[in-house]
């Protein structure tokens, strides 16, 4: 079915008088840069058989938030130790797949792999909650410390569970972390580990993995349960013999009181002292709102992007992983980012989702976090931009019960886009503001979540490879050339977000004439280009995790 609408071009907004004496003036420096970003994300964890029951139509709205609307690239999993309940033949060096459980079930994998399909990077962490019970020294699934002398059979047990993944479900593993919470002692599964029986883990499991075809493995810890116990681990992880498997210093943010994100503030700057100390990267591995603190309001939401912003910039965290991006559930209580309630077959899309979305969907893997000068103190902020200098995006919460207006500047960037969140916006587009002699007039709603993706100019935008499209997207116009008024037709093969802008030829973008999630089908819209002189046009689509673009050419 075909629906048309027409739509002219977005006149700027949010600009507002000039009183630069009176509004701070937030300076971004592009070249000035810290930590580059590997993944932005969440747990999918003991929630997978619940998960996994979803109707189909239900579960293909879940693999849309997840990562055509969130854009998510990095998943935690569980390594179940299920598949092994018994020892399969006592020698750690002769691996019998034969002997070994089948998976419980396959519905983290069945959820990551819809999103690798839909054309996203999705990169993977794997955790073991604990090995199993018979490795342990009180043989229970919960507490207990791993056994002196089963490292190795440790290290073949996850090596069984990665090749599982690998060999039998096509899902290779990018990370490892070898214990989740090592200190903590839950009645769920959990197993003990002082630092130093950490290490001797380490130098036995890492290299194991290494030695059997995982070379590229990432390994990270020590995950623990709180930024001081954490940071226990510090000395012992930089030991000559252990520093060199370590590509990660992981942690997790409880003890950190949900509803106050700044009281983390001292905890996360000893994180990136220590870690620029030992040349090790930082990664936020596990936080989230289990004591349901505000659920559903916009509060709750506020308080989540801002442990993101502050993980990213306190402690200069390459991830945040939240726990845990969806769950189902009968009642509208829960921790994760995204509820499915079993009771009325419906999805709880609440402000903490739209507010992880301002972050999540604009800053991508591989951008690298630039610094920002002269936020008010009210605020938390953040920048990004990529390796080409042509894509790039501002984060900025204001959780005041004001409005605060600012001058930005972004050399080299002479138009933003604009995003918000606020009472009444659920990551709404909001239109363009342009730059006024280098300069540009921000305001900040109360309350509010708001993202910033500039245009440069010039601007290679319409010169740069483009990712590669799924096969069946189409983007055309017609008339082309055209006076003034062009249609533009798309399709789509599945349902999922649809952005579609146009540029001149020096690459500035002019507007936004559509964003939002579409089901598939064909669908087209008018371009009326009335105020524009003649010239070539760009339309760039972004849909299906990749880009397309069409040349048009106005002739008056």
């Amino acid at each position: 079915m075909t629906t048309r609408c027409r739509i002219v071009l977005l006149s700027a907004v949010l600009i507002i008088p000039l009183l630069a004496a009176a509004q701070p003036v937030v300076q971004i420096e592009p070249d000035s840069t810290y930590q580059t970003i590997w993944g932005l994300g969440g747990a999918i964890c003991f929630n997978e058989n619940s998960l996994a029951r979803l109707p189909e139509s239900d579960y293909q709205q879940l693999i849309t938030y997840l990562f055509d609307d969130l854009r998510v690239s990095l998943v935690r999993i569980r390594i179940r130790n299920e598949i092994e309940r018994v020892n399969d033949n006592g020698d750690p060096n002769d691996l019998n797949m034969a002997g070994l459980q089948a998976l419980p079930d396959t519905s983290a994998m069945r959820i990551i792999r819809s999103g690798r399909s839909r054309g996203h990077t999705v990169n993977i962490i794997a955790t073991p909650w604990s090995p199993p019970a018979w490795m342990k020294t009180n043989n229970l699934p919960n507490g207990g410390h791993l056994t002196p002398g089963m490292e190795t059979e440790l290290a073949e047990w996850i090596y069984a569970f990665f090749t599982i993944w690998r060999d039998q479900y096509g899902m290779p593993i990018q990370a490892v972390s070898i214990q989740n919470e090592p200190t903590y002692a839950a009645d769920y599964e959990s197993c003990l580990f002082t630092p130093g029986e950490l290490n001797r883990a380490i130098r036995i499991v890492i290299p194991y993995l290494h030695d059997h075809g995982f070379a590229s493995l990432k390994h990270v810890a020590p995950d623990d349960d709180n930024m001081g116990h954490s940071l226990a681990f510090v000395d012992s992880l930089v030991a000559p013999d252990v520093r060199p498997l370590v590509d990660g210093f992981a942690f997790h943010s409880y003890g950190t009181p949900f509803d106050n994100p700044s009281a983390a503030l001292d905890g996360l700057r000893q994180i990136r002292q220590r870690c620029a100390a030992a040349n090790i990267p930082a990664s936020l591995t596990e936080y989230g709102n289990l004591a349901n603190t505000g659920v559903g309001t916009l509060a709750e939401g506020l308080w989540e992007a801002s442990h993101w912003l502050l993980a990213l910039t306190e402690a200069n965290s390459e991830t945040y992983l939240s726990w845990q991006l969806a769950a189902a559930a009968r009642t509208v209580q829960g921790s994760a980012i995204l509820t499915y309630n079993s009771a009325t077959s419906l999805f709880m899309v609440r402000k903490k989702f739209f507010c992880v979305k301002q972050i999540s969907r604009f800053v991508e893997p591989g951008m690298r976090r630039v610094k920002v000068s002269g936020l008010p103190g009210s605020m938390i902020g953040a920048a990004f931009r990529d390796s080409t200098h042509q894509h790039g995006a501002a984060v900025m919460i204001n959780p005041t019960a004001n409005p605060i207006s600012l001058q930005l500047q972004w050399n080299g960037c002479d138009s933003m886009a604009v995003w918000r969140t606020t009472r009444d916006e659920d990551c709404a587009f909001a239109g363009s503001i342009i730059s006024d002699s280098g300069s540009f007039a921000i305001a900040l709603p109360d309350s509010s979540v708001v993202t910033l993706v500039p245009s440069f100019a010039p601007s290679s935008a319409i010169n740069v490879p483009h990712r590669e499209i799924s096969q069946g997207y189409t983007l055309s116009a017609s008339p082309n050339p055209f006076n003034p008024t062009t249609t533009i037709r798309y399709d789509v093969t599945t349902t999922g977000l649809v952005s579609l802008t146009v540029f001149d030829v020096l690459g500035r973008r002019l507007t936004t004439l559509f964003t939002g999630l579409v089901p598939a089908g064909s669908y087209s819209i008018d371009w009326n280009a009335a105020d524009l002189p003649s010239g070539v046009y760009f339309c760039r689509m972004e849909a299906g995790g990749g880009t397309l673009m069409q040349k048009m050419v106005l002739l008056k």
